[in-house]
């Protein structure tokens, strides 16, 4: 009998033999990769089932003072050994997490929960414990800081986090540990514009962060490279900010990797102080029925595009507030219901914002000859430095309006030779007719058009101009919410997209609808939505605050927010 048939007849033999199913028994091991770490070193925690495929980890471990990963896994193994004329099967569940300390001390990891074919199951029996030690030499060659940080801010003010860091290194790889970064419970942040010549550091070992090079810094007589990570924040309720400590690691190469053999690095670790910052709210004591939100430290300007206009004309007057507050999110005064605008028509309103200016530019009709100006446009902030509601108001804007027919506004008068404005009691035989010539043609023409023109203003001003920025934004809310939520990667984002769909919907700024309760909303408007809707609605902001609060600020499916869109508009909203 040859070889291969002798091997065919064992397979056969193994096929038939008897099948053990999992190994006798069922093991779970829970270590740490190391039981003594460097600050700003990252270590693992491994989760081992083996004996069986049906086990889950019901409830990850929560330490203070230790950042733990997401769970990764469960990676499942399974293997089969012919041994003793018997066929045995092995099938393992394996799980890791990574730990990241954000100070020095002893910690007790407790016991993980995990669910083991049906029954919980706790392991290790006893608390893992951990040390973590300062990085003596770390602290010599790198460096990082929290620069003027304050202590106390009111809600809604703007506020920056400033972070220096460097090395006296030369090559190396540089990584940032930031517990309260991309997002932080309580804050949002402010756009303010990358400067040039940045670089992208990564953060987190998932995120990356425009950083700036600043001058080299002397420190204890060494040359150091220093870099900085600026960003502004906004406080959106009162209440403690905590601000964990952040970690500065340089990978300085020892040994570059090849095709060979890999590379070789050594690690320095600085950590930052951790710090709070106490959020006040916004006093009611002195606070005007008008105040539209505003905080901050503001001031502003006012343009026009023209002075002189005829009766019925158009003066776009645009609006600007900067300097540092909440440029974005507070209410744009209403004209139509200020005092000294009784004489206009608002036909518009286009709302815009740029890094640390709000610009609005209204669309004014003056309906009457005899305005002289355009009155200040006031606006109530809260000023934190100063601690009280300040009013700041553009100048007044001298204009001249031109009533129909006045001379100086090159308008015929009317005398003996006939034009548009003459009413012939007598009639004309029809032999006195006299031929059409140019001039009677052309002042045909301008009746036409100002029938046109009257005709349009009277549409306009029972239905809303079509063309005007307000209703070009309501009809481009859908699409512009759907390329929002495409390059929207965190459940904050997704919240502020939902925002400026509203508002654009409704004619709004995007700040009012942050937080707003659409039940409320939807009972203060009259004719209530439909319970279902308002209650998927209320689904999707209960799921994005919670993300976004959370540390992970992940996004939510976009889908539920473009569907809740689809229907909002569809029941005329």
């Amino acid at each position: 009998m040859n070889s291969r048939v002798q091997q065919g007849l064992l397979w056969v033999l193994a096929l038939m033999a008897p099948v053990s199913g999992a190994q006798q028994g069922v093991s779970v091991d829970v270590s740490l990769s190391r039981p003594l770490v460097k600050l700003g070193d990252e270590l693992h925690l491994r989760i081992h089932v083996d004996g069986t495929r049906d086990a889950r980890v019901v409830q990850p471990p929560s330490v203070e003072g230790l950042i733990f990963g997401s769970l990764a896994g469960p990676q499942i193994s399974q293997m089969q050994e012919f041994q003793g004329g018997r066929v045995t099967s092995r099938i393992s569940v394996e799980w890791a997490m990574s730990i990241r300390p954000t100070r020095v001390g002893e910690f007790e990891i407790p016991p993980i929960s995990l669910e083991v074919d049906g029954k919980t199951v706790r392991a290790p029996a006893q608390a893992m414990s951990l040390r973590v030690i300062q990085d003596l030499e770390g602290a010599t060659h790198c460096f990082i800081e929290s620069m003027d940080v304050p202590t106390r801010v009111f809600e809604g003010e703007p506020f920056d986090l400033d972070l220096r860091f460097g090395t006296d290194l030369a090559a190396g790889e540089v990584d940032l540990y930031l517990p309260w970064w991309p997002s932080h419970r309580g804050v949002l942040e402010v756009k303010t514009g990358n400067p040039r010549g940045t670089y992208r550091f990564p953060v987190n070992d998932r995120h990356e962060a425009s950083v700036t090079e600043l001058d080299p810094a002397q420190r204890n007589g060494v040359p150091f490279r220093v870099f900085q990570l600026a960003r502004r924040y906004l406080a959106t309720r009162p209440g403690t900010l905590e601000f964990n400590a952040a970690t500065f690691q340089f990978s300085e190469v020892i040994r570059r990797s090849t095709v060979f053999a890999t590379g070789r690095y050594k690690r320095y670790h600085a950590q930052s102080e951790p710090f709070q910052i106490e959020v006040l709210p916004v006093p009611e004591e002195g606070r005007p029925l008008d105040w539209t939100g505003a905080v901050g430290e503001l001031t502003t300007q006012r343009r026009v595009d023209r002075r002189d206009v005829d009766e019925g004309g158009t003066i776009s007057l645009t609006v600007s507030w900067f300097g540092r507050g909440n440029t974005e999110f507070f209410a744009a005064p209403d004209l139509k219901r200020l005092s000294g605008f009784e004489d206009f028509r608002v036909l518009g309103v286009e709302d815009s914002h740029f890094s640390d200016e709000r610009r609005v530019t209204y669309d004014l009709v003056p309906t009457s000859s005899k305005i002289t100006e355009i009155p200040p446009v006031p606006m109530w902030v809260f000023s934190p430095v100063s601690e009280t509601f300040v009013r700041v108001a553009t100048d007044p804007v001298a204009v001249r309006v031109r009533s129909v027919g006045d001379p100086e506004g090159g308008m015929p008068l009317a005398g003996d030779e006939l034009d548009l404005f003459d009413v012939h009691p007598d009639p004309i035989s029809e032999t006195g007719l006299a031929p059409l010539g140019a001039g009677r043609l052309g002042g045909a023409a301008v009746s036409i058009l100002g029938l046109w023109f009257l005709g349009r203003t009277l549409i306009r001003r029972h239905q809303g101009d079509p063309n005007a920025p307000r209703a070009r934004r309501r009809r481009a809310a859908l699409r512009r919410l759907r390329t929002a939520l495409k390059v929207s990667d965190s459940a904050s984002e997704q919240s502020l997209a939902l925002a400026r769909f509203m508002g654009d919907r409704m004619g709004e700024p995007a700040g009012a609808w942050l937080g707003r309760d659409v039940v409320e909303w939807s009972e203060s408007m009259g004719a209530p939505l439909e319970e279902s809707l308002l209650r998927d609605w209320s689904a999707i902001c209960a799921d994005l605050d919670a993300s976004a609060w959370s540390d992970a600020d992940q996004p939510i499916d976009g889908s539920r927010m473009v569907n809740l869109a689809q229907a909002l508009c569809a029941k005329g909203l």
